[in-house]
């Protein structure tokens, strides 16, 4: 992971807990119970130079869970969730994962930014319908 993308994943993630209305103590706690006991200066290391968010999917993952509470002041959207994980260069092997934190309805239009091709929704189930680009 590139330091840039590594720093803009941190600074994106910091901006997603204060939006939230979530103080970084409270995050961490909830974290915590999640069974990821975070420290402040973990999560302050992750975004300084020569340092990368760990290859804990399932952590990253439970950050994200976190941040989509719908009883947060504003809750972590789809395409900033996607956004995060990209910057965190999460494996595609991992999207069904991702997937399942999300409403069907939500996650397909966030996730054909990062597609080359589009879907339809027919009879509850989507299907690929228009390749796009070359």
């Amino acid at each position: 992971m590139s330091y840039r993308a590594n720093r803009e994943a941190y600074i994106f993630l910091t901006k997603l807990i204060q939006r939230a209305g979530l103080r970084r103590s409270d995050f961490l706690h909830r974290l915590a119970d999640y069974g990821y006991p975070i420290s402040d200066d973990d999560l302050t290391n992750w975004g300084r130079s020569g340092r990368q968010f760990p290859r804990n999917w399932t952590l990253l993952r439970a950050m994200i869970t976190i941040l989509r509470d719908p009883k947060l002041a504003q809750p972590c959207t789809v395409s900033e969730a996607l956004h995060f994980f990209s910057l965190v260069e999460m494996p595609f092997s991992e999207l069904h994962n991702i997937a399942t934190l999300f409403p069907l309805q939500e996650f397909i239009p966030a996730i054909e930014h990062y597609l080359p091709f589009k879907f339809i929704l027919i009879e509850g189930d989507y299907l690929v319908v228009e390749q796009s680009g070359p």
